[in-house]
């Protein structure tokens, strides 16, 4: 389903999260048009989350959404409030994934 980018980030009610997971329109090539990728799968199977030192509890065939819900409330857990911008996802054991972040300053520096 195809929504507006605002909308999206309005459904994920993050805090402190921020990510850009978008899948533009290609019939319209309208970035303010993306994919509704809150209910998509990320990984198959029972996996856990890390960030930094917190772990998720084991979430069988995960969504952006409860991926994003975690890393949200990791950064409160953590306290880190620099490192808000989820860029990527990385295996590091059979079900264990890693949130790769980047920073609030390197993402300014992009725009």
């Amino acid at each position: 389903m195809i929504i507006n980018r605002n909308e999206l980030e309005d459904k994920f009610d993050c805090k402190n999260a921020i990510f850009s997971a978008y899948e533009k329109d290609e019939e319209t090539d309208d970035w303010d048009k993306v994919e509704d990728i809150s209910n998509k799968i990320v990984v198959e199977g029972p996996v856990t989350f890390k960030y930094e030192n917190v772990r998720s509890h084991v979430i069988v065939n995960p969504t952006w959404m409860q991926v994003m819900k975690f890393f949200d409330k990791a950064i409160e857990e953590t306290g880190d409030y620099h490192h808000i911008f989820l860029e990527a996802i990385e295996q590091v054991d059979d079900n264990l994934y890693e949130i790769v972040t980047g920073s609030w300053q390197k993402l300014i520096k992009t725009i």
